[in-house]
């Protein structure tokens, strides 16, 4: 939704050349397509007004209260990332699965942090 025209035009081209039924299953809104595309799935008074809907939380047209405006991860949050991938770590350890994949260790370096495998990097809060 609200697809730049770059990339509305890529993909009619590249859906010519993939498998009809994944073609099928992707849809490319650009802005003026947007709410109708929504409408097709979810109800009005469900989309956010900022895509056209009727919904507002608190009069907010973006509805911060439930959908996340994105930004820097909170340390918090981004700590509790490391203690779950550990976690996991440890368990698939004690289960001896040859199959498993390892899992990068995360790593906090002084200007930057890299997470594990999801490559995103983070500026320094200071």
């Amino acid at each position: 939704v609200r697809a730049p025209p770059a990339l509305c035009y890529a993909w009619n081209i590249f859906k010519r050349i993939v498998d009809p039924g994944i073609a099928e299953k992707v849809k490319v809104a650009g802005p003026s397509e947007t709410l109708a595309l929504l409408q097709e799935h979810i109800s009005n008074d469900q989309i956010p007004a900022f895509l056209g809907g009727g919904l507002r939380i608190d009069g907010d047209p973006e509805c911060r209260k439930i959908l996340a405006p994105g930004g820097p991860i909170p340390d918090a949050v981004f700590e509790r990332f490391l203690q779950l991938t550990a976690e996991k770590q440890q368990v698939a350890g004690r289960r001896g699965d040859p199959r498993r994949e390892e899992v990068r260790k995360c790593t906090v370096e002084t200007e930057q942090r890299t997470g594990c495998g999801l490559c995103w990097r983070r500026p320094r809060s200071d």
